[in-house]
């Protein structure tokens, strides 16, 4: 297995991994205060999640898909999309109330599955003049120094989970605990791919069922990234310029909802650096 070698005793990794955390907070802190704070609010607002059935659907149609919106919504985000570009649908979800109820009971409600069009970053171009919304996270560019894709893939291929490298489309990476699948996107850079399989690992250590993941998604996601930062920031490998845009979007600028997250975030993150790392014995 292929380990990562460090000088770290177990006692300076986690004072260092708190450390760590609470760096994120004081990250956070400063982005929520910044003015670019109401145009990543106003992005994390246009850009949404897709369901399995719709990544499924967007990957059948444009398989080098990697961002997708609404015609309508590139335009708020200051890109046109071009003359003759071809549509990619997916099924939407609409909730139309028939009959509003009364004492407090629950309102008669209908739901439709309208089809809607979408369309990649890749048929869009900047419009001219326009304030184009830049992402709030980033993807990270370069290589991964410290080797933590490959200790990561090797522990976790040694512990029964498949990790593959696919195109998925606008995701970065995908967990199936059930299966013990993880999918990394293709396309990414070492940096990146380093980071989104921290951040999968995460996830897989800390499953959760799909409608409690939902209904409190923002915290999973946030807390599954947090891990990464700080696993990643332990190696020396700094991924903040994604990392905590990531965060802020998720959590709302919440820094409660971070120290909520706190003691989970430092106890997996111990358990991922004590499996990928090894403490390097001295010659002398």
């Amino acid at each position: 297995m292929s380990k990562i070698k460090t000088r770290t005793s177990p006692a300076e990794r986690r004072a260092e991994l708190e450390q760590l955390h609470a760096m994120i907070a004081e990250q956070v802190a400063q982005l929520t205060d910044s003015e670019t704070w109401a145009n990543v609010l106003r992005m994390a607002m246009l850009f949404h999640r897709y369901s399995l059935n719709n990544v499924l659907l967007i990957r059948a149609q444009c398989p080098h898909a990697s961002r997708v919106a609404g015609y309508r919504t590139w335009q708020k985000l200051g890109r046109q999309v071009r003359a003759g570009e071809k549509h990619i649908k997916i099924i939407g979800r609409q909730v139309k109330t028939i009959e509003q109820a009364e004492d407090g009971g629950e309102d008669t409600v209908q739901v439709y599955w309208p089809k809607r069009r979408v369309f990649d970053i890749s048929q869009t171009d900047p419009i001219p003049g326009a304030v184009e919304i830049p992402a709030p996270a980033p993807r990270l560019r370069g290589g991964d120094d410290a080797g933590i894709y490959e200790a990561a893939y090797s522990w976790l291929t040694e512990d029964g989970w498949t990790v593959e490298r696919a195109r998925l489309a606008g995701e970065d990476g995908h967990t199936d605990p059930r299966n013990r699948i993880m999918r990394i996107e293709e396309s990414l850079e070492p940096a990146h791919a380093s980071l989104t399989i921290l951040h999968e690992a995460a996830h897989g250590l800390l499953p959760v069922e799909m409608n409690e993941y939902h209904q409190h998604q923002g915290l999973y996601e946030a807390e599954a990234e947090s891990i990464a930062y700080v696993v990643a920031g332990a190696l020396s490998q700094d991924t903040g310029a994604n990392s905590i845009g990531y965060i802020a979007t998720w959590t709302r600028g919440d820094l409660e909802l971070l120290h909520t997250a706190g003691a989970r975030v430092i106890d997996t993150a111990h358990r991922i650096l004590t499996a990928i790392t090894e403490e390097e014995t001295s010659t002398a």
